[in-house]
């Protein structure tokens, strides 16, 4: 009993000298960066020490980030990285750049230099945080062999969360103010501050959209803030990827316009949801994309999901969505997912990228109802069947995906004339349309001919297409009479009876099905 208390009674041993320098620096650079004394963090040149020598932050000299990242060796500094909210360590991230910068200019007379920025030490730092605020946030769509900037991408997540705020505010009916005036929840503050008590400057959304937004690649906004206020706000930024969410409205339109034309420069991705997309705001929205004097835009990934892009009249169709396509030469994905698309409308996307011989590798035109599609136009549009008839090809598509077009068995057959036209074809899906086993059978001699290519089909998806035991019988004595098999063969929901399975087995036996 007495051992026990004597154990525990025993004094923890006390901190060291450097942990105690370093707590009271974090102290200082955490201060500084919650507004203390009035100065504030955003900006890369304030100094924390008040007029006066310091009187005024409280009586206490506050040190500057420039100060620290000079006076301390790198071996400190990375691990006060790691001790510091996202906000100062920004500040400091900063100074020690500059600091790198220096350094190598200095070193660069004598052909030396630094073999690689000590301040990208920092980017274990910023994934801590990031792993800490977000912890379920994936990442898998982060190349493996590509470093992440985690620094990057702490602020572009940091910025979207304020975003959306922002968003949730305006859209209430009691909004009457100014977007850029909206302030950030005290909730979102402290995690970058570690203080929910800061000046009411740094809460507003203008604040936190003109520091972060050179950090911002990939931006989903909401229809009330497509303004030509956020546009100004994100002038700074390299927006790669835009996704716009209920675009309705002219205005909304408007400001939608303004972002592409300012960062036409740099945008890779675009992709609309639940939007109205008539023929004249497509037209529209693709000649913002186009730069003055330009033949060609640098999109390379085109979503529409969900959205109207037709009207009632067929012979209504977006010019402007045409010449988008026809000038991508660096498009290689297209998705027109549930936009109520006419049969006419899919046919000349179709035939204007056999026409222009476009790059594209992925093409989805699904859950619209295009029934009859190849057969709509061909009398007033005779270009179509001259353009399957000429040498012209989509050789870089690999993937085609018609889900849930309400197909038939004679549209699988005019199918089967634009099939050729894509020699390179490995992904086809064409399930949840009613093709039967008659429009399965058209098929039969289009997969032959593949996969007796060296580059063949390698998966087919024919998934709830009311195809029956006798039409999956006869698909798969087709596909075992070549020698090279599907890596992927989906008939899922078709009513094949139970004999299917013993079908089945014997027919894939040693198959990669």
């Amino acid at each position: 009993m007495a051992a026990a208390e004597t154990d525990a009674a025993t004094p923890s041993p006390p901190p060291s000298l450097l942990s105690l320098c370093l707590e009271a620096v974090v102290s200082h650079l955490t201060a500084g960066a919650a507004g203390a004394g009035g100065a504030g963090w955003w900006g890369r040149d304030h100094h924390f020490n008040g007029a006066g020598g310091g009187e005024e932050g409280g009586g206490h000299l506050m040190i500057s980030p420039e100060e620290v990242a000079e006076a301390l060796p790198w071996e400190l500094l990375h691990r006060l990285a790691s001790l510091l909210p996202p906000a100062a360590l920004e500040s400091l991230h900063h100074a020690a750049h500059d600091r790198c910068c220096s350094s190598s200019a200095i070193a660069d007379g004598d052909r030396r230099g630094t073999k690689r920025s000590r301040c990208e030490d920092f980017n274990s730092a910023w994934q801590a945080l990031f792993r800490l605020r977000w912890p379920h946030c994936d990442n898998a769509g982060h190349d493996s062999l590509i470093t992440v900037d985690w620094q990057q991408q702490y602020w572009e997540k940091h910025l979207q969360e304020c975003l959306d705020e922002a968003a949730e505010s305006a859209l209430l009916p009691s909004f009457r103010g100014s977007i850029d005036e909206l302030t950030i929840s005290a909730k979102v503050m402290n995690y970058i501050l570690h203080s929910e008590d800061v000046p009411q400057h740094y809460s507003r959304l203008s604040y936190h959209c003109s520091r972060f937004g050179c950090y911002a690649r990939c931006l989903r906004l909401q229809s009330v803030l497509c303004t030509a206020e956020i546009s100004d706000l994100l002038q700074g930024s390299k927006l790669e990827t835009l996704m716009f969410v209920r675009i309705i409205s002219e205005l909304e339109v408007s400001g939608v316009c303004i972002l592409l034309s300012c960062h036409a420069e740099t945008l890779l991705s675009l992709e609309f949801i639940h939007c109205q997309l008539s023929p004249a705001v497509m037209d529209k929205i693709c000649n913002s994309v186009l730069q003055k004097g330009s033949v060609s835009h640098g999109i390379q990934k085109f979503i529409i999901k969900s959205s109207r892009i037709c009207e009632s009249n067929p012979l209504n169709i977006s010019v402007g969505l045409l010449d988008f396509l026809s000038l991508g030469k660096s498009l290689h994905f297209l998705s027109l997912n549930d936009t109520k698309m006419q049969p006419s409308f899919a046919k000349m996307i179709v035939h204007t990228l056999l026409e222009y011989s476009s790059g594209i590798q992925t093409l989805e035109i699904s859950e619209n109802n295009i029934a009859g599609w190849l057969k709509t136009m061909d009398k007033r549009f005779p270009c179509f069947s001259s353009a399957l008839e000429s040498n012209i090809s989509l050789n870089s598509l690999t993937l085609l995906s018609l889900r849930a077009n309400n197909l038939n068995k004679s549209d699988i057959e005019d199918l089967c004339k634009i099939l050729v036209k894509m020699p390179n074809l490995r992904d086809l899906d064409i399930s949840d349309n009613p093709i039967m086993d008659e429009g399965i059978r058209l098929l039969f001699c289009f997969i032959s001919q593949t996969l007796r290519k060296e580059k063949s089909l390698w998966r087919l998806r024919a998934e709830n297409c009311d195809l029956t035991n006798i039409g999956v019988t006869e698909l798969l004595e087709c596909l075992s009479s070549v020698s090279e098999p599907l890596n992927l063969l989906s008939i899922a929901d078709n009513p094949l009876g139970s004999r299917i399975g013993e079908i089945f087995g014997f027919r894939c036996k040693g198959a990669k099905y």
